[in-house]
């Protein structure tokens, strides 16, 4: 929602959020408008408008993708956590697209049958819990993967119930340009005052943009906590590395809940935590729908691979893709 455009609306249901900030990407190629999109994730922004519009989207290991015209453009620990991709009706345009918009071509794997893989699966992270509707799509996946032949593993890495602190610790070493100070300049501004002003229309910034500024300025008080955090998702990296052979991948949620209302992630702003973990631990993602729920919103999961097996995620896209269908058309449930 902003002062230029308006707010962006999900295709599914028109009273909640196409996510973001490449929200209008996810909510265009979520109705057929597009085919493919792009977008710039540094704490989920391809992944979260992906899921909460069905479709597919991947966020690269790091250093593979090219974040070049980016503005503020990312310098230093935050240009490594930063990816640059596609969003994509298709499975099959994920690779394509993400070759040419990152000049890197991706190796071509041996193909490995269904019953070869090593599939973990992580049913939450510990610190919030994931909704019954998407516990019920990641079961049909898991499912999906024990029937016919591969080996499922449940693990649960303790690390995980601090990921909003893990990623926040990450970003205040990033040496990234603060969305507070850009959006402020140097003026000190009380935030509270700031809310106030908004609620009566006197304040020159939209209310998302007010909570990015806030959080944006709680990153950078973390500077006392560092190493301790940052010990932590060294644990993590090396933990996940360590399972993620060529031949295995993880299945992770995208999100505790299907696309929310309007305004509702503003007072759930750790939610996005499910995705920002995976931004810090430079690991590849790729986010696949998995059909609609009874409301008929789409549900879907995150699938991630070791550094660098890029090509990996998005093999198992296109087999989900195949299996549960990828893309559902919003025509039939747009009221």
């Amino acid at each position: 929602n902003n002062h230029v455009y308006g707010r962006t609306s999900n295709p599914y249901d028109l009273t909640r959020t196409s996510g973001g900030s490449s929200g209008g990407e996810g909510a265009i190629i979520g109705a057929g408008g597009s085919p493919v999109g792009l977008g710039a994730d540094i704490g989920g922004s391809i992944r979260m408008p992906a899921f909460f519009n069905g479709v597919f989207g991947h966020k690269a290991s790091r250093g593979l993708s090219d974040n070049r015209g980016q503005y503020p453009h990312p310098t230093g620990l935050a240009d490594h956590f930063l990816s640059t991709g596609p969003i994509c009706r298709r499975a099959e345009d994920l690779q394509p697209m993400f070759e040419i918009m990152s000049g890197n071509v991706l190796p071509k794997l041996k193909s490995v049958p269904i019953a070869d893989l090593r599939v973990f699966y992580i049913a939450g992270n510990g610190e919030t819990p994931v909704s019954e509707e998407l516990l019920i799509a990641q079961e049909s996946v898991v499912s999906f993967f024990v029937n016919h032949g591969a080996n499922v593993i449940d693990i649960h890495p303790p690390q995980l119930s601090r990921s909003m602190l893990l990623w926040l610790s990450a970003m205040s070493q990033a040496g990234e340009e603060r969305f507070d100070k850009l959006l402020f300049g140097e003026q000190r501004k009380s935030f509270v005052v700031e809310l106030l002003r908004w609620s009566v229309g006197k304040c020159r910034h939209t209310l998302p943009a007010l909570g990015l500024a806030w959080l944006n300025w709680l990153d950078s008080k973390f500077s006392m906590r560092l190493d301790k955090l940052t010990d932590q998702v060294e644990q993590l990296r090396r933990h996940l590395q360590a399972v993620l052979s060529p031949t295995s991948v993880l299945l992770f949620p995208s999100y505790p809940t299907v696309a929310p209302k309007h305004n509702f992630p503003l007072i759930t702003p750790w939610y996005f935590s499910y995705t920002g973990i995976v931004n810090i631990l430079g690991f590849p993602s790729t986010q696949i729908p998995i059909g609609l729920d009874r409301n008929g919103i789409p549900v879907g999961i995150q699938v991630i691979g070791g550094k660098g097996m890029d090509a990996r995620t998005i093999s198992v896209a296109r087999i989900l893709e195949k299996e549960f269908g990828g893309w559902s058309p919003p025509s039939n449930v747009i009221k």
